[in-house]
């Protein structure tokens, strides 16, 4: 849950799943729809598939892993993941390397470190040392919470600060050397909140595979239309004038890591649903408690 996640968006969400699946038995039993909808906020949702697929191996193979290889061979398990669970857990000597142990080396040398670089530096440190438990989270913890991000590092705390050459040369927010974010994509659609007079939603299931494969959506098309264009859109799902009426919401935007969403967004309240209406009918109730919803669309649900 914490990859590419803050503490803070993932404490919430890490509660109300423990609550709902406490062990891994009841986690591999768990519904992929049921475990999309109590990850719903978090994105990234392929990480929930991972972690429910591993759940399923976990249970089959009559227990945890007791090997870093046996951790690296579970689904959505990198060498970091392994690494930090087989030093923490087993006693195992994989360094684990992220980005606050990157940081952390990269002002100690005043120079760029890759993460295999980082790997091969702490190496030796880690097969020399008497708890690789101890070692791991120090070194996880300086970054997280003295060797920080953003703002300034609390040098003042560092046991490492006399040997810090960022330090010395008075260059610490230089390091690592920042890296130029490369242009998100842009896609504009026309997204649609459908609504029965009973206060259904029409939704439709998106792809196995892809984007946010799974999960359910507001009906959309390409493209930002007009009035004349959005109910061109409409009638190709059976939906005319005479049907309902068209209301414009406010437009939204959703930034996901390699694409932006910028979305044109329209109420329709239907009189009458056509007979071979091809969408699924949410109620609110069903809403809350059942589908599970992207939050790019969270500004137009009902």
């Amino acid at each position: 849950m914490l990859q590419q996640t803050r503490i803070e968006a993932v404490t919430e969400a890490y509660g109300r799943i423990l609550a709902a699946c406490p062990t891994v038995e009841s986690l591999a039993a768990l519904s992929e729809e049921a475990l999309l909808k109590l990850w719903q906020g978090l994105g990234y949702y392929s990480r929930a598939r991972h972690l429910h697929e591993a759940a399923r191996r976990i249970v089959e193979s009559g227990g945890f892993p007791g090997t870093w290889e046996g951790w690296r061979a579970l689904p959505g398990v990198g060498d970091y993941t392994a690494s930090a669970v087989g030093a923490i857990v087993l006693g195992e000597r994989h360094p684990a390397v992220d980005g606050n142990v990157v940081r952390v080396l990269s002002r100690l040398l005043a120079r760029e470190v890759t993460p295999l670089q980082a790997r091969k530096l702490l190496e030796q440190g880690i097969q020399e040392t008497d708890s690789p438990s101890a070692f791991t989270q120090a070194w996880m913890e300086l970054g997280e919470v003295v060797c920080i991000p953003h703002g300034r590092p609390r040098c003042g705390q560092c046991p490492l600060w006399e040997e810090c050459r960022a330090h010395s040369q008075g260059a610490e927010e230089s390091f690592p050397p920042p890296r130029r974010r490369p242009d998100r994509p842009c896609h504009e659609l026309t997204v649609f909140q459908i609504l029965r007079e009973d206060g259904g939603l029409a939704l439709r299931r998106r792809p196995a595979r892809g984007l946010l494969a799974g999960m359910w959506e507001p009906p959309h098309v390409v493209g930002s239309l007009g009035g004349s264009g959005a109910w061109a859109a409409l009638s190709a799902w059976g939906i005319s004038r005479s049907q309902g009426e068209l209301h414009p919401l406010p437009a939204s935007t959703h930034l996901f890591t390699h694409q932006e969403w910028r979305m044109t967004n329209y109420r329709v309240r239907l009189r009458q649903v056509p007979p071979e209406f091809p969408f699924v009918w949410a109620t609110p109730q069903e809403l809350s408690a059942r589908f599970p919803i992207p939050s790019a669309f969270r500004l137009i649900l009902p």
